[in-house]
């Protein structure tokens, strides 16, 4: 069956459910962009291009150059019209560097000519907003071109609460920042992620009377909190009231060092084997909510955190007997700490440690702590 068969039997299904009350304007289907939120699986190198219910892998050079072993979506030939290119996303722009908006258009090459242009393509609230995940705060750019074509007022836009209101613009796009702690801005954290949520809102009027498109928009931003760090190396339409979630995705940043008693161990540096050293793991911006928790620590002899010969000295959060370490913190900050004793790999000089841990955040009835 036809995906837009199935769409428009789903909508009418839904309206027509005799157990809800549907307000029969504001209900819509849109299609979800697997190329916009990184979900396809195009080779590397290859664009993609959003369809309705799937998406079209399109080779750069116009042939198909997949190896036999590519498990992915084939890709096809060139194809014309907006796409993205694969893999990873683009770097998430500062206010500087927003976003080109979806309206601009490349300047003109000499000799060629262009046909007669048509009224520019109107933008949704999905398309307008770009959600910024950051640690301790939330930001998003939404494009001036959205707010004109709406009739929204820059001054009605804000986050949560009114305090939060637009923080920064410029020609093309509006910026507006909530902090985690700050407008009602709520962060939940369980064993495997973190999640910061909000709410975009633009029912600031001063005469009571709102005249343009509402907007009650919930936002969040979710972090993994499930992390491998090393040593050595960085892991690496009409008066409707909008309500569309928009969302995006932020890393916590880890680092490990390594002391002999309070002194830090540069890189590369010889250990005497008489050593017993402390080595420290946390978050690179340390935040007094957020604890870190050690669940396994190991060591190999090469930087390959999956090297089959390893030595393990913390499981299950806990140090593995007889293998000298003593776990100093753990789960009580945004860092945690143990003692080991030196050894070393039989005919290797160099030992390389790796951490996994997890980001955790007390809450009523919980503890981080082991």
């Amino acid at each position: 069956v036809d995906v837009r068969e199935v769409s428009a039997a789903f909508l009418v299904a839904f309206q027509n459910a005799s157990l809800l009350e549907v307000s029969g304007g504001d209900t819509f289907i849109r299609d979800y962009d697997e190329c916009e939120n990184q979900e396809h699986d195009c080779e590397p190198g290859a664009s993609c291009r959003n369809t309705l219910g799937s998406f079209i892998c399109s080779c750069m050079g116009g042939a198909p150059r997949s190896p036999p072993e590519y498990s992915g979506r084939p890709c096809e030939g060139d194809s014309p019209g907006n796409t993205t290119q694969a893999p990873g996303p683009s770097l998430v722009p500062g206010l500087e560097q927003l976003p080109t908006p979806a309206g601009a258009r490349a300047a003109s090459v000499p000799g060629t000519s262009q046909g007669p242009q048509g009224p520019p393509q109107r933008l949704s609230l999905t398309e307008a907003v770009r959600v910024l995940c950051e640690i301790e705060k939330v930001a998003i750019t939404i494009q001036r071109r959205f707010l004109q074509q709406e009739s929204i007022p820059e001054s009605s836009l804000y986050l949560g609460q009114p305090s939060c209101n637009v923080s920064d613009h410029n020609s093309t796009h509006v910026l507006l920042v909530a902090g985690w702690s700050e407008c009602g801005t709520v962060v939940q954290s369980n064993m495997t992620s973190t999640v910061v949520r909000t709410t975009l809102r633009n029912d600031l009027s001063p005469d009571t009377i709102i005249h343009h498109l509402k907007i009650l928009s919930p936002i969040h931003c979710a972090f993994q909190n499930d992390l491998l760090t090393s040593s050595g190396y960085t892991p690496e339409w009409g008066l409707y009231t909008i309500i569309e979630d928009l969302h995006g995705a932020g890393n916590f940043v880890t680092e490990m060092q390594l002391f002999i008693g309070d002194t830090p161990i540069p890189r590369n540096y010889t250990v005497s084997a008489s050593d017993d050293i402390k080595i420290e793991v946390g978050l690179y911006n340390q935040n007094s909510n957020l604890k870190v928790v050690l669940t396994e620590c190991w060591a190999t002899p090469s930087s390959n955190a999956r090297d089959p010969v390893m030595f393990v000295f913390i499981n299950d959060s806990c140090p593995i007997p007889n293998t000298h370490t003593h776990v100093i913190e753990n789960g009580d900050s945004s860092k945690a700490q143990f003692k080991l004793k030196i050894f070393s790999f039989i005919n290797n000089s160099i030992v390389y440690l790796h951490c996994r841990l997890r980001i955790c955040m007390d809450s009523p009835g919980t503890t981080c702590k082991i």
